[in-house]
């Protein structure tokens, strides 16, 4: 929650709402959504108001700006760009002195609680006599109740700040994936599949809006193991310290087996993309496989898919349960214990109970939040690696808005070119009126004119390398232009080219002016008419 305050998500004023310290601490900004919903069905203008820098098309310029400086340094460093570094960067300086805040307040408020009880442990054996033994218990109440709120407190925020970094995250890569669908070539458009695309964003967005909170809660957890072994080192002795050993040694062990589920991840994904693609292609074409009887075949093919994709989720889940069943493990207290009895060193009621406070402690963060966190670690850097790749493929030739010039008897020409690095590039340039293709009865400066030469297109996945090769001709303004051809001739690779949506294409276009490229697939979204407009 922004301190500025809130507007309201389906208002369309600047006004914001302003949110005290004492609402923003115990939370009471959510009472009035309560409220109403627990007497009706919530609506848009129930929720919250949001604040601008939460919004989708904040976060979502955000994030495209430090993509687009990303790119650019690793052009210039001559290194592949890495979306985790722009992930890192929209983590403003105020929302990681307030997670760290929330983080020191939550290990305070873990750790002062076993030191209470237990210095309650050894007045309550103490055989001296207290004359203010009711007011010894009161500060000790009063302190145990303080800890337990300022730790709860911390806790609640840190989950809440983590909730809500996820939530932008998500939403900004959602948006940095959808702009890029917009931009992509029709090369990079056949090399990714439907499936791999909803793929893309239900599962591997998805995971940033659950990472934050687990890395967070990590962070907050080597704090506390931290302070933990001071505390049972100086009151305990170093003996105790043998069962937190232990559960060092299951560290290596962690982040093995998330290099394992990692790799186990990015295998289950693929076949995801599979099954989806598969189920896509077998409801748009209902009608031919119908017509052709070849529902079995179809149904095989997705079983099959999906028992291998079944097969993989299987493995993942053995190993998260092997991390969650070292949790209830006894052998980090066995250890302590043993090492204690065998150093003589005393067990009182006091050093008993502290020792199986913080070792469960340092069991709860070692075994859950680390080893959680270090796994969802792994698997957000491989969905990040996934959606990478999408936004590194080949854009659309773009043609910005100062060549649509006023002067029409200026004529703009677009060449293509293949680069050293086999990378495809393209520059716009103004030429003269002259033209090696003039015509006595076809004047190339004059508004509408479309002139072509010496135009070449690859394909390396056909049988002959070349689609279209040495294509000159002129389309005169206020002219009707027909190309045929045979089936798989080049006539719609001759209209993508001039669209400049091939990449391996070389050759000079010259036109003036504006022009429209209708092909004879729509693309549109599911939504309404005025939702594709």
């Amino acid at each position: 929650m922004a301190p500025n305050g809130y507007k309201k998500i389906s208002s369309t004023s600047e006004s914001a709402e302003k949110v005290g310290f004492v609402s923003f601490l115990w939370l009471q900004w959510m009472n009035d959504v309560m409220k109403t919903g627990s007497k009706r069905t919530l609506e848009e203008e129930d929720f919250v108001p949001l604040s601008n820098e939460n919004t989708s098309q904040s976060a979502t310029e955000l994030l495209d700006k430090k993509w687009k400086e990303e790119i650019a340094n690793s052009i210039r460093k001559k290194k592949r760009p890495k979306l985790w570094k722009c992930v890192l960067k929209m983590i403003s300086l105020r929302e990681a002195v307030f997670v760290v805040c929330c983080d020191v307040l939550f290990a305070i408020g873990s750790l002062l609680s076993p030191l209470l009880i237990g210095y309650l442990i050894f007045m309550l054996m103490s055989p001296e006599t207290h004359q203010n033994n009711i007011l010894h218990g009161c500060v000790l109440a009063t302190a145990m109740a303080a800890t337990t709120l300022v730790g709860t407190l911390g806790m609640q925020h840190n989950s809440y700040a983590g909730e809500l970094m996820g939530i932008r995250l998500s939403n900004a890569v959602k948006g940095l994936v959808y702009r890029k669908i917009l931009l992509l070539s029709k090369s990079s458009l056949s090399k990714f599949s439907a499936g791999r695309v909803i793929d893309l964003l239900s599962n591997d967005v998805q995971r940033m809006e659950t990472a934050p909170k687990c890395i967070l809660s990590m962070n907050s957890a080597i704090l506390q193991i931290v302070l933990a072994t001071l505390i049972i080192a100086y009151l305990i002795g170093w003996q105790a310290l043998m069962g937190e050993i232990f559960l060092w040694l299951l560290l290596p062990y962690y982040a093995e087996m998330s290099s394992v589920n990692a790799a186990l991840r990015l295998r289950s994904v693929a076949e995801s993309d599979r099954r989806i693609s598969l189920t896509n292609q077998m409801v748009s074409g209902i009608r031919a496989i119908k017509a052709h009887a070849w529902e079995d075949e179809f149904r095989e093919k997705i079983k099959h898919t999906r028992r291998r994709e079944i097969s993989i989720i299987r493995t993942k889940s053995f190993i998260l349960s092997s991390l969650a069943a070292l949790e209830y493990t006894s052998i980090p207290i066995l250890l302590s214990v043993i090492t204690l009895l065998l150093t003589g060193q005393p067990l009182t009621p006091v050093n008993v109970f502290m020792l199986l406070m913080f070792i469960n402690l340092l069991k709860l963060t070692t075994c859950l939040d680390i080893a959680y966190g270090v796994v969802e670690t792994r698997e957000s850097f491989a969905s990040l690696g996934r959606i990478e790749d999408f936004l590194t493929s080949d854009d659309l030739f773009s043609i910005s808005e100062d060549y649509c010039l006023q002067d029409r008897r200026t004529v703009i020409e677009r060449k293509w070119g293949k680069l050293q690095n086999d990378s495809t590039s393209m520059s716009q340039s103004y030429v003269s009126d002259e033209d090696p293709l003039t015509d006595q009865w076809i004047n190339p400066s004059k508004p509408g004119t479309l002139c072509v030469s010496h135009l070449k297109c690859k394909e390396m996945m056909r049988k002959d390398e070349f689609i279209l090769q040495d294509v000159d001709f002129v389309a005169a303004s206020g002219s009707l232009t027909v190309v045929t051809g045979p089936v798989g001739s080049g006539k719609s690779t001759l209209l993508s080219a001039i669209a400049g949506e091939m990449s391996d294409v070389s050759g000079t276009i010259s036109r003036q002016g504006t022009f429209v490229y209708a092909p004879q697939i729509a693309w549109v979204f599911s939504g309404t008419l005025r939702e594709n407009i």
